[in-house]
């Protein structure tokens, strides 16, 4: 740049990338990201109120001993022979109704499933 030549804001208010990159020292950057995620933007308590939690939210945390809940397990069974599948009808959204043989094939998963210690709580 030369002398005497006048300064063009962006429209981010800084004159260069170089000069918004060092607005903040490193220090004041890492200060900052530490501070971003002990409170976090979706937090829309009032300050005063998120004070007074945080340390009977630490407390109870040390203190009461946690539940452990295990893991579900999710099993994904594939639809059965339908009367469009053996069309060559495509779907898409419908909900077709299984053909006989498509019965067949769920009843026996559902065994398979019964024999491997399996017991669904939702069908």
């Amino acid at each position: 740049r030369k002398i005497g030549q006048s300064l063009h804001m962006s429209t981010s208010g800084y004159v260069s990338d170089e000069e918004y990159s060092r607005c903040l020292t490193p220090r004041e950057e890492r200060k900052q990201v530490l501070n971003e995620d002990r409170f976090p933007v979706m937090d829309q308590r009032n300050s005063w109120r998120r004070k007074l939690l945080g340390p009977i939210r630490y407390v109870k945390r040390k203190v009461l001993p946690s539940r452990s809940r295990q893991p579900g397990t999710l099993i994904l069974v594939r639809c059965g022979q339908s009367d469009w599948n053996q069309n060559y009808t495509f779907t898409g959204w419908a909900d077709p109704d299984l053909a006989s043989e498509g019965v067949r094939e769920c009843e026996h998963a559902a065994r398979l499933l019964l024999e491997g210690g399996y017991e669904p709580d939702v069908i």
